[in-house]
């Protein structure tokens, strides 16, 4: 059975995603470049000759690098070669036990000059090297790129730099992948074993993803028996949380050895989690996201309406808003926007109604600005009639337009 994420629901940006593109392209180019390097090809003749040349002088010893390199012991040697050695060295093996090192180094120093070694993060190389950053950058195999970039293209990355700007997005991205390579090679000590791959950056992706789009919906494409297909949909929320539980098993089982980074997987969410936390606490979303980005909400429903106004969905926009109104009387935002729906529509009375509920949550916080703001900006959608005495006072006094406060203020003296 084939289950593969290919989008979200209603899964429209508003600006091209151009660093997520770049950072897309830069991983594809990166593999491309690696696979077609023929120090890899160098590298495995060097392979094969030092276990030819041990074969026929099994009485050899193997210098510890190749263990910690390779996890090559004389033990694993024999059996690869079928060679048995003998119970005592032979004298004079000086010259070949020297040729044999030499053949070893020479191993080595092919590996370290693949593309693959060279850019990875090596924990032995210590914390000055550049493969903090360009490890992000590199895949061992196809199926690695494709499962990184699949989940990063159509499910995580756009919508994170639509919703950040492009500029934000690439600073977490690569702090993100820093962050989860740190996770992965500080347990590990002077380790010469690399560690490469996206999955880091990426999970720092998903596990701001998972807090950030939790009202959103995963689809996911099904193909069972090569006959049954479809799509399903599963909250983005667990969708996310479900890979972590799969990396939390793994870490678990496998520690940080084996083949696949766990560490990194759960240290990138953790980061990206904790990350879009801090933002959304200090309001620096607000701050940085680019002009008619979707803003978060006080409540899911609010932030599924804030969505559907980016997306210029009118009426799902009002569904959502009323339901968040519903939920957080106080929620401000969905109010002045629910108002706006309201007032471009000519339903006078219940923008009115906003109108008069926002003036009076921001006077009672001693924020005149802002309740010279909602004036301002629905003044011209109210009905002044339908406004009590008290409040019609009170927005004459922060009315903008002479015009409509000379209305406001006969509204005021009638009652």
């Amino acid at each position: 059975m084939l289950l593969l994420p290919i989008g979200l629901d209603e899964s429209r940006v508003g600006r091209a995603p151009w660093v997520s593109i770049c950072i897309l392209a830069l991983n594809v180019a990166a593999f491309a470049g690696t696979s077609l390097s023929h120090d890899d090809e160098v590298a495995e003749a060097r392979f094969r000759e030092v276990v030819a040349y041990w074969r026929d002088h099994p009485y050899l010893a193997l210098p510890p690098e190749m263990g910690r390199r390779f996890g090559l012991t004389e033990e694993r040697l024999a059996r690869m070669t079928a060679a048995r050695r003998p119970a005592a060295v032979p004298g004079g093996t000086e010259a070949m036990q020297a040729h044999f090192d030499a053949l070893c180094e020479e191993l080595i120093q092919a590996l370290d000059d693949t593309p693959e070694r060279r850019w990875s993060l090596v924990p032995a190389r210590g914390l000055a090297q550049a493969g903090w950053v360009t490890h992000q950058f590199l895949h061992g195999g196809l199926g690695h790129l494709l499962g990184n970039m699949l989940v990063f293209a159509l499910v995580v990355a756009p919508f994170l730099e639509d919703v950040w700007g492009r500029p934000f997005f690439l600073a977490f991205y690569l702090t993100g992948g820093i962050a989860a390579g740190a996770a992965q090679a500080l347990p590990m000590g002077d380790s010469p074993v690399h560690i490469l791959g996206a999955s880091g950056a990426i999970s720092a992706c998903l596990g701001a993803f998972a807090l950030r789009f939790a009202h959103r919906r995963v689809r996911i494409f099904y193909w069972f028996a090569l006959i049954v297909r479809g799509t399903f949909f599963v909250p983005a929320w667990l969708y996310a949380f479900l890979g972590l539980a799969a990396d939390l098993v793994g870490l678990a089982l496998a520690g940080t050895g084996g083949g696949v980074a766990y560490a990194a997987h759960v240290g990138g969410f953790a980061f990206g989690l904790g990350a879009a936390l801090a933002m959304r606490l200090t309001g620096l979303e607000n701050r940085l996201a680019p002009e008619g980005a979707a803003r978060v909400g006080r409540t899911l429903s609010a932030s599924r309406a804030q969505d559907a106004l980016a997306d210029g969905r009118d009426i799902d926009a009002r569904r959502h808003l009323e339901d968040a109104l519903r939920r957080d009387r106080g929620d401000v935002h969905s109010m002045l926007a629910l108002a706006r729906i309201h007032a471009s529509a000519l339903e006078r009375e219940a923008a009115t109604a906003l109108a008069e509920r926002l003036l009076g949550i921001h006077l009672a916080a001693g924020d005149r600005a802002a309740a010279q703001a909602v004036v301002a900006e629905l003044g011209g959608g109210i009905d002044p009639a339908l406004l009590r005495p008290a409040a019609a006072y009170r927005m004459a006094e922060v009315a903008p337009d002479p015009e409509l406060a000379d209305r406001l203020d006969e509204v005021a003296a009638k009652g």
